[in-house]
């Protein structure tokens, strides 16, 4: 199941509205999507509010209570003297009585009016946080943390498992390059000795940019992982999205280092380096380099 099918699933899924064919595959790709884990944690916290925060519903009044209410919603008449017709007598003692009534209904209504479900409250909070995720609100950084770690133990699992991640499809360089509208970074310029072995396209969650910024769909940003290898049979990746795509490392530490005009998030593993900066076409993460020299070359054709 992709990542967008599964994330409009999740709020039927979380009030587990969904057919149990169906939740089993929310569920399986739950467990494997960081995004949509968080998602399902937000709608738990706007439950927890909203059932802390919502004051208990009224009870009924008893009969007794009613009854005085009504009592004193009725109008003091004065009783004319006997003389009055019979026939007028009968029509005023009918009025008496349908205001009565009329005022114990509304009485009633006040404080029998239901209140809204905790279902209807975070179908709300899922609405308004959906049109505001459409909005342009600012997208979820895409976390590297476990690809960075990763890449030091099996390099070819970390990168297998990131595509899996985010749907990944094997393709040439020559249909990346035609499916994202500008050159990928390994068809542009590697550094001596490395060849590109490895092309994927991937869907990412969310694509931030305005309006005919990218070629991306509605369904989310369209990226490209290519993996690169080195003379020696070591290699390294590099994951081409949207400018507007933010960047995390997780738990890493990252430093921010100006190199001549582009600054760099900068995060350390036990046998490389990640980089990720800002180019003109894209947004650039390599995961995996060895030293400086490696960087430069990237850096210079982008």
């Amino acid at each position: 199941m992709k990542c967008q099918e599964a994330a409009a699933q999740l709020s039927a899924y979380f009030d587990d509205e969904l057919a149990s064919e169906v939740a089993d595959r929310v569920r399986q790709h739950v467990e494997s999507c960081q995004t949509c884990q968080t998602k399902l944690q937000s709608f738990a916290g706007i439950r927890k509010l909203s059932t802390q925060y919502r004051e208990p519903a009224a009870e009924a009044p008893s009969w007794e209570t009613f009854a005085a209410r009504m009592n004193r919603a009725q109008p003091t008449v004065q009783l004319a003297p006997d003389h009055t017709p019979s026939g007028r007598r009968r029509l005023r003692d009918v009025a008496i009585i349908v205001a009565a009534l009329a005022a114990s209904v509304v009485i009633l209504l006040s404080v029998r009016q239901p209140e809204p479900s905790d279902e209807h409250a975070v179908a709300q909070q899922h609405s308004h946080s959906h049109a505001g995720a459409m909005a342009g609100m600012p997208s979820t950084p895409i976390d590297f943390q476990d690809v960075v770690l990763g890449f030091s133990q099996d390099s070819n699992l970390a990168v297998n498992s990131f595509a899996s991640k985010y749907d990944g499809t094997e393709v040439s360089i020559d249909d990346a390059e035609q499916d994202l509208g500008f050159r990928p970074q390994a068809k542009k310029s590697l550094p001596t000795g490395v060849q590109l072995v490895s092309t994927r396209l991937l869907t990412l969650p969310e694509c931030n940019c305005a309006e005919g910024e990218c070629l991306c769909g509605p369904d989310g940003c369209n990226c490209v992982a290519c993996v690169c290898q080195r003379p020696d049979g070591s290699t390294y990746m590099l994951v081409e999205k949207c400018k507007s795509q933010k960047v995390s490392f997780g738990d890493l530490p990252v430093q921010l280092v100006r190199r001549g005009d582009k600054t760099l998030q900068v995060a350390k593993s036990k046998d490389g380096i990640a980089v990720s900066w800002e180019g003109s076409h894209a947004r650039t993460t390599a995961i995996g380099l060895r030293d400086a020299s490696e960087l430069d070359v990237l850096l210079a054709a982008n």
